[in-house]
């Protein structure tokens, strides 16, 4: 490869991307440039914003000041209530001409009470007209000082103050003071250094009035300058170009642009400011120019020196590049011919190590045969063996997967009494985790379980098979019921016994919902032999009696109603019930219902029946009603107070209370009775579950709570209690609201109490 093939392959793409690259840092450093002449716009801009409000502040109190000085003024106050217009005016012109005008404020009113006008201090040849501005009817509404800035009828935009004239109590009239915003927009202009001009959209104005205002404020009145707009006031002397295309574009996108235009050679980058008047309607706008000619200016030389030092370097760096790389093109060919040489002779030694190799090889190939050979036999032989403890390895994992697949704990006991299997099941269920059990005595490994007598009992007998139950405790010492099922284990004889294969299963719940149900049995017979004996014995009187007098027979029959009504509560608990064991959902129909329509008719029954019970009530309402099954709700309600009275001994006491928080309407039904143990407390939702069954205790079913429970569950809500033994009993739920509702706790603290009659 020759030098100049070199230097064209190298130098030319290297000069082509610095290139571009330069081109791409310019770029960029225009871009950063641009954006941040945009932040110093932006910063002007809320600067103006700011400076704006504070402005017309700080002009709307000295303004107010002085309306207050002028209303305190009895001679004004007098000349006011007499209707002299001249010696208002002969006592007001001097103060607005040598104290108020020279401080910015170039309106002057007095209006009437119906809002007309009185005097124009600064036009006092122009009075009597209605005036309907927003500022002075809200001043007459509202009876108090108010202020803004408008647009008169003449294109002139004024900040306006106006104060409600009292008199002895009495209302006589509305004092105005205006300052044109020309002069505020000065004071803006001196403040940050920037142009401005506003222009007003044509649809406020009207044009012949328009322009009579611009005649009396000597002012040139272009009307059809633009399609949309008109200019009210300008701080250079002629308009920038490109401000006519700013203001076609849409008012929602224009206020977030930043425009660049040219005026009298120089750069100004602008921004367009809404135009508010008090209503808070847009009106116009207001362009923010600032002037950043000399800063381009400043950057582009910067730039063009940075770019000529920049290419002087490069040209330095090129032409250093274009003598080394002919210099190492020199380098490159001598070393190429010095390699051509030695390959020469390489080749030489190449060709007689080749016919060397040659014969190894062929004697490689010899032994390549021989090993061969015996690698095919021991492949063959390993294969054999792998193939035999692949089929050993799979009858293992066969048995594995059995023994892990039987959900019961197996057990397999020798003849002799020696454990040779256990699963893990069986591990679990005779806490036999972490104990090697294979080959060890069955009677080492069971000795607290119980299973040991029973084994040897089924070792010794005859019987095929043996089914028997071993309670045992578990390892958080819980006592627990094993179903035990033996069988026998035949040799290939089958008069030979081998062992035991005993299967364990875990029947304490089944033992227990046993020992419930016939419990609940023997509950609900003696909940149904006493009310039944009372209806039978009294109906039997009634049938066969006649001399009872009515007040006795209605007695009697009340008796009767009673007892039935109880056994209907009974039924209807044991329907439920079924419907629950059946896994069908409790059927609600819902409806809207305020907490004291829900539950205060419950409350009032219960202390018709216990007048010997005292009753407390606090139902906070809420802002949403309760959506609810309300018959499936009082029944909540109905089983809640029934404990309460029921398990409270001598003067009873039972508070409830409720209030709306979030979606949900949260109650409380607390007592002070015998309380339950944490024990009673985890089994109080079970079905037939009584904390007491003995023939002394409380009558009932056990299926209250459970019932409870599983309505309020139905709704969407929760159930839960707080117990503790001789301390009484509180019992939480919750129903879901209509809507939610922003309720808390702080809230039921002010709840008005609710104690029906």
């Amino acid at each position: 490869m020759s030098a100049n093939s070199i230097r064209r392959h190298i130098l030319l793409p290297l000069s082509f991307t610095l290139l571009l690259l330069l081109a791409t840092f310019l770029f960029s450093i225009y871009q950063i440039k641009l954006k941040e002449i945009d932040a110093a716009l932006h910063q002007h801009y809320e600067t103006a914003q700011t400076l704006s409000l504070e402005l017309r502040n700080e002009r709307a109190v000295q303004m107010s000041l002085a309306l207050e000085l002028l209303a305190r003024d009895p001679h004004l106050q007098h000349v006011m209530d007499s209707g002299d217009r001249e010696r208002l005016n002969e006592y007001t012109r001097p103060l607005f001409e040598e104290v108020l005008e020279p401080n910015g404020i170039s309106h002057l009113y007095f209006h009437l009470p119906d809002l007309s006008v009185f005097l124009r201090s600064h036009k006092p040849d122009f009075y009597g007209d209605p005036i309907g501005r927003l500022t002075l009817r809200q001043a007459a509404e509202e009876d108090r000082l108010s202020s803004g800035v408008e647009l008169g009828p003449l294109g002139t935009f004024t900040h306006r103050v106006v104060l409600p004239w009292h008199a002895a109590g009495e209302l006589i009239g509305f004092i105005e003071a205006g300052e044109d915003v020309d002069l505020f927009m000065g004071r803006l202009r001196e403040s940050l250094g920037i142009e401005y001009v506003v222009a007003v959209e044509k649809r406020f104005l009207n044009r012949d009035l328009w322009e009579q205002g611009m005649a009396l404020r000597g002012r040139t009145a272009d009307w059809e300058r633009f399609d949309d707009h008109v200019i009210l006031d300008q701080s250079p002397a002629r308009l920038p170009e490109g401000f006519a295309a700013a203001l076609d574009l849409d008012h929602a996108e224009h206020l977030h642009q930043a425009f660049e235009m040219t005026l009298n050679g120089r750069t100004l980058r602008g921004r367009l400011l809404p135009l508010r008047d008090a209503a808070g309607v847009d009106i116009g706008d207001v362009l923010l120019l600032l002037d950043v000619t000399d800063k381009i200016e400043l950057f582009n030389r910067s730039m063009i020196l940075g770019t000529l030092l920049t290419l002087s370097l490069g040209g330095v760096l090129f032409g250093f590049s274009y003598v080394m790389l002919g210099r190492t093109a020199r380098q490159l060919q001598q070393a190429q011919d010095r390699l051509m040489r030695e390959f020469e002779a390489t080749r030489q030694a190449n060709d007689l190590l080749e016919e060397e190799m040659a014969e190894r090889q062929r004697m490689e190939a010899a032994l390549r045969e021989a090993r061969d050979d015996l690698e095919e036999r021991v492949l063959r032989r390993t294969g054999e063996l792998q193939q035999a403890l692949h089929e050993a390895r799979q009858a293992r994992e066969r048995i594995d997967a059995i023994l892990r697949s039987v959900g019961d704990g197996l057990l397999v006991v020798a003849e002799s009494g020696e454990v040779l299997l256990v699963n893990e099941a069986a591990r679990a269920l005779l806490n036999l985790e972490e104990v090697v059990v294979a080959g060890r005595p069955v009677e080492d490994l069971l000795h607290a379980q119980g299973l040991p007598p029973r084994l040897r009992q089924a070792l010794s007998a005859e019987s095929r098979e043996q089914v028997f139950d071993v309670e045992m405790l578990d390892a958080q010492g819980a006592r627990r019921i094993i179903e035990a099922r033996a069988s026998t284990i035949h040799g290939q004889d089958e008069q030979e016994r081998d062992g035991l294969l005993i299967l364990c299963r875990d029947v304490t719940q089944a033992r227990m919902i046993d020992r419930m149900k016939s419990e609940f049995i023997s509950t609900v017979a003696h909940e149904f032999r006493t009310p039944l004996a009372t209806v039978l014995g009294f109906s039997e009187l009634l049938l066969s009696r006649d001399d009872f007098t009515p007040e006795q027979r209605r007695e009697f029959l009340t008796y009767i109603f009673e007892k039935a009504d109880a056994l209907a509560a009974i039924v209807d608990d044991l329907l439920d019930l079924s419907r629950i064991e059946s896994g069908r959902e409790i059927e609600l129909c819902k409806e809207p219902s305020a907490p004291d329509q829900l539950f205060l008719p419950v409350i009032r029954d219960f202390r018709l029946q216990h007048p010997d019970a005292e009753f407390e009530v606090a139902l906070a309402p809420s802002a949403a009603d309760l959506l609810v099954d309300r018959r499936k709700s009082a029944q909540v309600m109905e089983n809640l107070l029934s404990n309460a009275v029921k398990y409270s001994p001598g003067k009873r006491r039972v508070k409830i209370s409720g209030y709306a928080e979030g979606a949900y309407y949260q109650v409380l039904v607390r007592d002070w009775g015998m309380g339950m143990t944490p024990e009673q407390q985890a089994r109080v939702f079970e079905k037939f579950y009584r904390a007491d069954s003995s023939n002394v205790a409380v009558s009932g079913t056990g299926l209250g709570m459970s019932i409870v429970k599983h309505i309020v569950e139905a709704h969407g809500g929760r159930v839960w209690l707080e117990s503790a033994p001789g301390e009484g009993t509180s019992v939480y739920f919750t129903l879901p609201l209509a809507i939610a509702v922003p309720n808390s706790p702080e809230h039921a603290s002010s709840a008005r109490s609710l104690s029906p009659s």
